[in-house]
């Protein structure tokens, strides 16, 4: 059996005091897992580190789980909303205005195939 969609996270002023809370953290899930009979599929598994840009120039930051490092990622999407390691938004953005710009797209097409009457009255 699987387990999706789980996420773990602490705050925290210095890297190394996330790291070990979150180490910690992962480790008690990973026996919580073992002990339900539930895989943690590693490939999947991401973790990320929000903050300013000063502070994340100088974090060094890996989570590790059964010997493997787990891929931090500079963003990700998590239910529907795409979250950067800034909060700064762009790429949720984009993605929402790319979206609606294929959407209108779309619409203008099926516009321009309506009988010409029927077009006066959009």
């Amino acid at each position: 059996m699987y387990a999706d969609d789980t996420v773990i996270y602490t705050t925290g002023l210095e890297s190394d005091c996330i790291m070990t809370e979150i180490q910690e953290d992962l480790q008690r899930v990973e026996q919580f897992m073992e002990n339900n009979k539930l895989v943690l599929n590693l490939t999947k598994s991401k973790c990320m580190l929000f903050g300013t840009k000063q502070k994340l120039a100088n974090a060094s930051f890996k989570i590790r789980l059964r010997g493997s490092d787990i891929n931090r990622v500079r963003n990700f999407c998590y239910l529907g909303v795409i979250l950067d390691e800034y909060l700064s938004w762009i790429e949720h953005v984009s993605k929402a205005c790319t979206k609606v710009n294929k959407s209108l797209g779309l619409l203008g097409r099926i516009r321009s195939c309506l009988p010409l009457k029927a077009a006066k009255c959009i």
